[in-house]
């Protein structure tokens, strides 16, 4: 009968210790399903938030097209009130455009000229200066010149 005592509490300190162990496995299951859980709720949360967005998406466009559209037709009807005629008027200010970048490329021109002028200008100034420095020479060396003939007449 002892011996049926001592295997019953064997048993039972078994029994008892593999359902702690076995709880112990279930709480962290339940741990990382509560982990999951909260990680699928903040998941749906964006793609819920990214679905709103995305469902506004088109009509913000399509109040932004209506928008231009009625800016187009404001435009129009400003132009006929104007007397143009708005296909003459694209046309006229495609004209426009080649003009001014024909204008654009003259002014372009007219740039590097002047530049070229300046750096001739800049040549002609330095002329200038080693003339007036040879005229001096040319002067100290003919009052030089007069000096020595004044002394070869002396002989």
């Amino acid at each position: 009968m002892r011996e049926n005592v001592e295997e019953n509490k064997i048993l039972h300190e078994l029994s008892f210790s593999s359902t702690r162990s076995l709880l112990r496995k279930h709480q962290m299951e339940i741990s990382k399903l509560k982990e999951i859980k909260e990680k699928l709720e903040r998941e749906f949360a964006i793609n819920n938030e990214e679905s709103n967005a995305l469902q506004q998406e088109p009509h913000q466009i399509k109040d932004d097209i209506q928008y231009l559209n009625d800016r187009y037709q404001a435009m129009m009807e400003q132009l006929q009130t104007l007397g143009l005629d708005p296909k003459c008027f694209a046309a006229s200010v495609r004209d426009l455009q080649i003009e001014n970048s024909k204008l654009k490329e003259v002014c372009k021109i007219e740039c590097n000229k002047k530049e070229v002028l300046h750096e001739k200008s800049k040549d002609m100034d330095e002329l200038l200066i080693e003339n007036a420095f040879m005229e001096f020479s040319l002067s100290r060396l003919n009052d030089e010149l007069d000096g020595l003939r004044a002394i070869v007449m002396k002989f």
